[in-house]
């Protein structure tokens, strides 16, 4: 009867592995929304908001 609870532990300490690597992959694979990054050639700086109806603005000092 010990390896009954035996592979029982082990079962769930693999089932909680793979839900954390799960989560951290689900959680790596969105997008960035907040914060600032550093785009190579851009002229001027660029700003990308969201409303409250989550549609995105894009404001650019230049067109391109």
């Amino acid at each position: 009867m010990a390896w009954i609870r035996w592979t029982a532990v082990v079962s769930l300490a693999l089932a909680l592995l793979a839900g954390s690597g799960a989560a951290v992959y689900a959680r790596r694979s969105l997008a960035v929304l907040d914060g600032t990054l550093q785009v190579t050639g851009l002229r001027a700086a660029v700003r990308v908001l969201r409303d409250a109806a989550d549609v995105t603005h894009i404001r650019a000092q230049t067109p391109q």
